[in-house]
């Protein structure tokens, strides 16, 4: 009798991790690598200021998704996807942002989903609840909300805390389809 391998097809995934400790940049990284059915490539950067610049220099690097920290210096997380989703120098400001917290207050959590986040994860991380999240941010279409404001426009996705929060009747809105990154 012959015995045959067979190969599962592994689907290719790119992520930008952002954290200010190499410790946690480097679990974080091993956890996205160990996520049964993908091949993944990990780019890194220690502050929200570093990853604009790798998004910025090279334009035909996509990552399918962004993993960031809050607390970071000179520029947060919160900071980092504010000016993501703003679309300057060409960056992707649909692109999915998970952000990680060690801070589980009610301010932080409704700061970050107010900067345009996709989804949040509290430390410690666990393996599973990241690939979770991942492969939901990665698999699933996406509504995302435009408010113009002069002081403080939005944009991200339509949450039901931001659509609560900025819309009322005569606001003007307008809203936007995310396409499923992988299939």
């Amino acid at each position: 009798m012959r015995m045959v391998k067979t190969y599962q097809a592994r689907t290719r995934l790119s992520a930008l991790i952002i954290d200010d400790e190499p410790v946690f940049r480097k679990l974080l990284a091993d956890m996205i690598r160990g996520m049964e059915g993908f091949e993944a490539e990990i780019r890194e950067a220690g502050e929200g200021s570093e990853a604009i610049q790798i998004l910025r220099a090279d334009s035909t690097y996509r990552p399918h998704l962004v993993i960031t920290d809050f607390q970071m210096e000179p520029m947060n997380g919160v900071q980092f996807t504010r000016l993501l989703r703003t679309g300057e120098g060409g960056v992707d400001r649909f692109l999915p942002v998970v952000m990680v917290t060690g801070d589980h207050s009610h301010e932080v959590i409704v700061g970050a989903v107010m900067a345009g986040i996709d989804n949040i994860i509290h430390k410690p991380v666990r393996p599973s609840v990241l690939h979770d999240r991942v492969r939901h941010v990665l698999t699933t279409d996406a509504s995302f909300l435009e408010v113009p404001h002069p002081v403080d426009p939005y944009f991200g996705p339509a949450h039901k805390h931001v659509r609560q929060t900025l819309l009322s009747p005569g606001r003007q809105h307008c809203l936007h389809h995310r396409p499923r990154r992988l299939h």
